[in-house]
């Protein structure tokens, strides 16, 4: 284990390739397989292998020795983040229990909470007890040690659900909690996980930063719903807490310490892990994915890098046995191998380390050139504990560093309110166009315009950077609302558009009343006063022959007649509408159907400059 003061990570690797022991593509055989780096595999086998053999019918979730093993490993590698765990496991279990959760699904999330931060047993002291915030290269390294932290409870033959929820709580708290279809397979415990986790890492004292009261914890939890957490899970916190009082009190800690603690052992597991974690990490830092099958052909290990390179989750690989049909290979000219020539069934026939080059399909249909070192993990008498692939993009995208992630954050998110920006809407909306337009059947989806009422009367009364804040709320207030997989985006100042897929005209429709009436009993917390604001709507559906420039013309045409009708409304329009010219009709007789306006008439005699001067006010006034 490092110590402050001592070699940085850097200098780790350069003296493991110093000493031969890590891998290279130029000589992947023999100063692979040679040394400590074998030992090091064939440990991580022989850990698998007892881990499975020492597990009960009671331990379906995860071993209960491997548990013990592994919170002893983080209580002695830093007591601080072990509390933290366990401060986390009382809040997601408190949220949880609120929301009606019990006996296996309750014990999983509490699970998953104590090893949510296990990978910070291999963390350098000099980053994990930092004084400071994380700078990119730091983030990027605690970030491959929770893929360490993944990998070894795979090898720990944990609950497949309880990693999925332990990853995504982590990908929740990483990038944001946008309402894209991407995110509407995000597991509810993840999500409890993630706001249990920050409200948790808010409430003590940093190296950096004081601890925060309740109240600020909950303002912040409450702006970031939608972009980094669940709003729903934040709003069922703040009713706990309201109902019951705060989460947990030194006593009721120490009451829950003393359960976990009964049953660890007084001193440290006899075998440490962490050395595994060391070597892990080199393997996320260098390599783009590696999978281990033990000696039956099961898969044992499927890192998240495997996972992003086949497109296969963790859940439906760990525990099944290997099979071509998952993994489909092509040779580098691209003619389909036989199952014979697979690297994995070449190395189990002949037991030796083998370097090829291959094409991958990815589930999405695309095709990856690869370079993969299958090697054979032996014991000193030759037997056969498993396989390692390891797996190296040729084409090395930087798509996993964080600083890519913050570029492609940067081009498709509005500035301001953090929503999806023009560019990205259109691109999502021409892809959901396209799969429309291929297929027999498609599933319906709609597009929902809306705009700001009065919006310049805001920005001329209170000033422009309240008008900003009313934006940013107004914002955050449709992310809240909308469901899981819509998508939210700026169209352009104070216009905003809502992809909605699977959704009909009608169903359209009423989602916009919905935003709607929510956004008209909303009040708008600025720096100056409480705004109230209105919107009106517009909605059109997805219909065969349609292009993305139809659909967005047909919702944005319902938009203008709402504003001609009186605004603060919704209105939809088909394509049929819209070429007999109904949308005409009803901004021409708007006046007629509009309760909201009369007409009224009256003579006066006045100089024809003081009619022009009283006109142009009146206009100045209404202009929004």
């Amino acid at each position: 284990m490092w110590k402050s003061g001592q070699p940085t990570e850097e200098m780790v690797r350069e003296h493991l390739r110093s000493q031969g022991e890590a891998l290279s593509a130029n000589n992947p055989g023999p100063a692979y397989h040679s040394g400590k780096s074998a030992k090091l595999l064939l440990e991580l086998m022989t850990f698998t292998s007892s881990t499975e053999e020492s597990r009960s019918a009671e331990d379906s979730l995860i071993s209960k020795k491997m548990l013990k093993q592994l919170l002893v490993e983080l209580r002695h590698r830093d007591e601080l983040t072990y509390r933290h765990s366990e401060r986390v496991a009382l809040l997601a279990t408190g949220i949880a229990k609120y929301l009606g959760w019990d006996g296996q699904q309750l014990q999983r999330l509490k699970l998953a909470a104590l090893l949510h931060d296990i990978g910070k047993i291999g963390v350098p002291d000099t980053v994990l007890h930092k004084p400071g915030e994380f700078n990119l290269d730091e983030s990027e390294l605690v970030s491959l040690y929770y893929n360490v932290g993944q990998d070894i409870l795979q090898a720990c033959h944990a609950d497949t659900l309880l990693l999925e929820i332990v990853s995504q709580s982590y990908d929740s708290l990483q990038e944001s909690f946008t309402c894209t279809v991407a995110k509407s397979a995000v597991h509810q415990g993840a999500r409890i996980l993630a706001v249990a986790d920050a409200y948790d890492s808010m409430s003590v004292h940093q190296a950096y930063r004081l601890a925060k009261s309740h109240t600020e914890i909950m303002e912040e939890l409450t702006e970031k719903s939608g972009t980094q957490f669940d709003g729903n899970i934040v709003s069922t916190l703040q009713s706990w807490i309201q109902q019951e009082g705060f989460p947990y009190t030194p006593e009721s800690q120490d009451s829950e310490q003393n359960k976990i603690d009964s049953f660890l052992p007084d001193t440290q597991s006899p075998r440490s892990v962490s050395h595994l974690f060391s070597y892990l990490y080199l393997l996320e830092s260098m390599y783009d994915g590696f999978t281990i099958v033990d000696s039956d052909m099961k898969h044992v290990l499927w890192n998240r890098g495997a996972e992003k390179l086949f497109g296969r989750p963790v859940r439906t690989m760990i525990g099944q046995t290997w099979s071509p049909q998952k993994i489909t290979l092509h040779d580098s000219q691209d003619r389909p191998l036989p199952e014979n020539a697979y690297p994995i069934n070449q190395v189990l026939e002949n037991e030796e380390p083998l370097f090829s080059t291959v094409r991958i399909q990815h589930t999405s249909g695309e095709w990856i050139d690869v370079e993969v070192q299958t090697l054979p993990i032996t014991d000193d008498q030759g037997k056969l504990h498993g396989i390692v692939e390891i797996f190296r993009n040729q084409n090395r995208p930087s798509s996993n560093s964080l600083e890519y992630k913050k570029l492609q954050k940067v081009a498709t998110q509005d500035a301001l309110t953090s929503v999806a920006n023009r560019g990205e809407l259109e691109t999502n909306l021409a892809r959901w166009m396209s799969d429309f337009s291929s297929q027999k059947k498609p599933s319906p989806f709609s597009v929902i315009f809306l705009d700001i009422d009065f919006f310049k009367s805001v920005n001329d009364n209170y000033g422009h950077n309240v008008g900003d804040e009313v934006l940013v709320s107004l914002a955050r207030l449709m992310k809240k609302e909308c469901y899981s997989g819509e998508l939210v985006g700026r169209y352009g100042g104070e216009e905003f558009v809502i992809l909605c897929p699977d959704t009909t005209l009608e169903q359209g429709v009423q989602r916009a009343e919905r935003l709607r009436k929510a956004i008209a009993i909303a009040e708008v917390s600025t720096t100056r006063s409480e705004i109230n604001v209105t919107s009106s709507f517009g909605v059109s559906e997805a219909e065969q022959g349609d292009s993305v420039e139809s659909v967005i013309r047909r919702a944005d045409k319902a938009l203008y007649v709402s504003k001609e009708t009186g605004r603060n409304k919704t209105t939809s329009l088909t394509n049929e509408q819209l070429l007999s010219g109904a949308a005409e009709q009803q901004a021409s007789q708007s006046e007629v159907h509009n309760s909201f306006f009369r007409r009224e008439q009256f003579f006066a005699c006045l100089a024809s400059d003081m009619v022009i001067y009283k006109i142009a006010g009146i206009v100045d006034d209404c202009e929004g």
